[in-house]
């Protein structure tokens, strides 16, 4: 994250977790809907839609510093056709650092969680990202899993399903000005083979937000761009 006052007051090393206590289990359930989200992005929205909400992103941001305040995406995300509750369902689950400031990459996260996950016609609403990380796991392996997880007959996908679930263009968007960086973000995916639920989760853990603004400066790669 910029800001100097957000820096170094959270980790997302694992190692420091309790995840016997709750506020370690929410961090990992946000730190897991975030991310998934992100990789997600390219499957799940157009450049257009993408667009559009970048520049409401932007109109919202007076004094161009790069976040907006979380009643402001609340405000975006509704205009964007997200029911008011999943809205704020959604944008709890991508505060991954409970700092509360949303920057563009969270706001879409929140908007394809929102859209896609809150709401599920014939599921109960979703009250805790908890609720939400087995929804978004699913929709993972539906968008990538692809062949490999016809021929295993379980949710498995590989890092070449997910390259053939991205739409390029919004890739390129995306890491032109969300400041991702999916080169990154894949580091530690295994380059063949597939991988499962669980070493989906321990992959995600274990990168501690890389390839993505949650990383600290010193873990981001050059390929993350961003919005000055």
């Amino acid at each position: 994250l910029q800001h100097p006052w957000m820096q170094g007051c959270f980790s997302l090393d694992p190692a420091h977790w309790n995840l016997a206590s709750e506020a370690g289990n929410d961090l990992k359930n946000r730190l897991i809907c975030y991310m998934l989200a992100v990789i997600l992005l390219p499957s799940s929205i157009q450049y257009r839609e993408l667009f559009q909400l970048r520049s409401c992103f932007v109109g919202c941001d007076y004094d161009h510093d790069g976040f907006v305040s979380r009643p402001h995406a609340h405000r975006i995300l509704k205009e964007r056709g997200a029911d008011g509750r999943d809205a704020a369902l959604a944008l709890d689950a991508v505060n991954v650092t409970g700092t509360g400031a949303v920057d563009p990459c969270a706001i879409a996260a929140a908007h394809i969680i929102a859209q896609g996950f809150c709401s599920v016609q014939g599921e109960d609403r979703p009250r805790r990202p908890s609720d939400l990380v087995p929804r978004i796991l699913a929709g993972f392996f539906r968008a990538c899993g692809g062949d490999a997880a016809k021929r295993a007959q379980r949710p498995v996908a590989s890092l070449g399903g997910v390259g053939q679930a991205h739409d390029r263009v919004v890739v390129k968007e995306v890491e032109a000005h969300l400041g991702v960086s999916y080169e990154d973000l894949f580091l530690s995916f295994p380059e063949e083979g597939t991988f499962d639920q669980d070493a989906l989760i321990e992959l995600i853990v274990e990168s501690q937000g890389r390839g993505t603004p949650l990383a600290q400066p010193d873990d981001r790669g050059g390929g993350a761009g961003g919005d000055e």
